[in-house]
């Protein structure tokens, strides 16, 4: 379930830096499973075990930066990053023994606002075949921004004062 992370540092003359990141989906496209047992306890009798699947949808990173020492004294530094989260739209735990398994339900993009209309009601429908459990995600991106500054009194002491917004 691996991705990948990209990032770049350029400094010009010991006074200004500027960084940028990119971190990748989990699995690089997103769409990831994870396999596991699900235990389900919801009588007094014994608990029943099933093979499972989590299938999910993770986000993406981009990051910038900004460093700069307009003296030895002094570094002024603003930092933003936003995050992908519209992907995760979903997560899904699927019976790992259901061949053919899937999880699309009919109107789960209004689920929040016509939770009648969200279903799959037809345990034979090739869209949901296998599906124990479907969480429809309504999450936004998401973005941050930070600035901070550093004041030194001696090369060994330094002062750090920041604000911040992360939405």
């Amino acid at each position: 379930q691996g991705g990948f992370g990209l990032g770049v540092i350029w400094n010009w003359q010991q006074r200004l830096w500027i960084g940028a990141s990119y971190t990748s989906q989990p699995n690089v496209v997103g769409g990831m499973t994870l396999k596991g047992k699900l235990s389900n306890a919801l009588t007094t009798q014994a608990p029943t075990v099933a093979n499972a699947e989590l299938t999910q949808t993770l986000p993406d990173i981009i990051r910038l930066g900004f460093r700069v020492r307009p003296s030895d004294k002094w570094e002024l530094r603003l930092f933003a990053d936003y995050t992908r989260w519209s992907v995760f739209d979903k997560q899904c735990v699927l019976d790992a023994s259901v061949e053919g398994r899937k999880c699309n339900f009919t109107g789960a993009d209004t689920a929040l606002t016509k939770p009648e209309d969200f279903g799959g009601e037809d345990p034979a429908n090739i869209e949901t075949k296998g599906t124990i459990q479907h969480l429809p995600r309504f999450w936004k991106d998401a973005g941050g921004v930070r600035l901070g500054a550093s004041y030194w009194f001696v090369p060994q002491l330094e002062a750090y004062a920041g604000i911040g917004f992360d939405s």
